[in-house]
């Protein structure tokens, strides 16, 4: 079975991948960090929108 679309961050290794994005994402486009605020923005090209999530993963907003 394929794995669903999803944006993880982890160890430079790739050692402790976590996902921190918690919604629904279908084909996630340019991707962007803000380290001042510790954000993560990126686009997704099928649902037309821009999202955002700390990088934690705890918080995050959709659909501007």
């Amino acid at each position: 079975m394929a794995e669903k679309t999803s944006i993880k961050k982890s160890k430079m290794n790739g050692e402790d991948a976590k996902k921190i994005v918690p919604m629904k994402i279908k084909h996630p486009g340019n991707l962007a960090v803000d380290a001042v605020e510790e954000k993560l923005y990126w686009t997704d090209t099928v649902l037309q929108r821009i999202d955002w999530t700390d990088l934690s993963g705890t918080k995050h907003r959709g659909n501007f």
